[in-house]
């Protein structure tokens, strides 16, 4: 690009070779690097030269936050190149988010998307289930973790916008949100396939008192089968509905 005006406001014809410096976290426009030079020194070269400037304007907000913040950034730029549609990386300071996912992330989203992330990946590198929707309307199912060593320092997410529920959905939730704590456990331990001995033994019943509770779980959810209480726990349930689920024994 070249320009006949510039800054002293003389007719001094200027070469310039302007390019955006955008946001790391999400691709907003911050501003431009922009060397520029009289006409007549003007070299083809110079636009080349403002892609390290560029670069290196960019990293300075990543330097200030530290090795975390650099590794969830190398990972989200992975990402980006990989998986198509809306995604984020966030961890417990910091979020990144693709172009896709500019219309429909917002700032006040971090916290809840990295406490639904952080919480499900704890004991596995990958998620894919239960969802979570954000302040901004924009809803999460599935996310991988980024560790650093054995520590989960943030993790990759994808997005797309909350649809609304159908009037089936809504029941479905309504009838969910009347389980007491102690149901909800046993109904997630007989939806991922134990017996009724087996999720009494972990949760410290007796074989009658899990018999009395799945009944009710079963009369509240108007199911019939635990084929069909498997697909509503898969669902609705949420880490923290009640105590801490124990591993099945091995």
């Amino acid at each position: 690009m070249r320009a006949t005006q510039h800054f002293d406001g003389g007719r001094t014809a200027m070469a310039r070779a302007p390019g955006a410096v955008t946001d790391p976290a999400g691709e907003q426009l911050l501003g431009t690097g922009d060397p520029n030079r009289r006409k007549e020194t003007y070299q083809p070269e110079m636009p080349a030269l403002v892609g390290p400037l560029v670069h290196e304007t960019r990293q300075r907000p990543l330097q200030k936050t530290g090795s975390a913040s650099r590794l969830l950034h190398e990972h989200f730029l992975r990402a980006r190149r990989e998986i198509k549609g809306p995604i984020a990386a966030v961890d417990s300071r910091t979020m990144f988010f693709n172009s896709a996912a500019a219309g429909i992330l917002r700032s006040v989203d971090r916290a809840a998307l990295w406490e639904w992330a952080s919480r499900e990946l704890t004991e596995r590198s990958e998620h894919t289930g239960s969802y979570v929707v954000l302040p901004s309307g924009a809803r999460a199912d599935h996310c991988q973790a980024i560790w650093d060593g054995k520590i989960l320092v943030g993790a990759v997410v994808w997005l797309h916008m909350a649809e609304p529920p159908s009037p089936e959905d809504a029941t479905a939730a309504r009838r969910w949100a009347t389980l007491t704590a102690s149901e909800r456990r046993v109904a997630e331990h007989i939806a991922r396939g134990l017996t009724n001995r087996e999720a009494a033994a972990l949760l410290s019943l007796s074989p009658h008192t899990v018999d009395y509770h799945l009944r009710h779980v079963f009369q509240k959810l108007e199911v019939r089968s635990r084929v069909e209480l498997a697909a509503l726990t898969a669902r609705f349930a949420r880490p923290g509905d009640g105590e801490p689920t124990p591993k099945p024994l091995t």
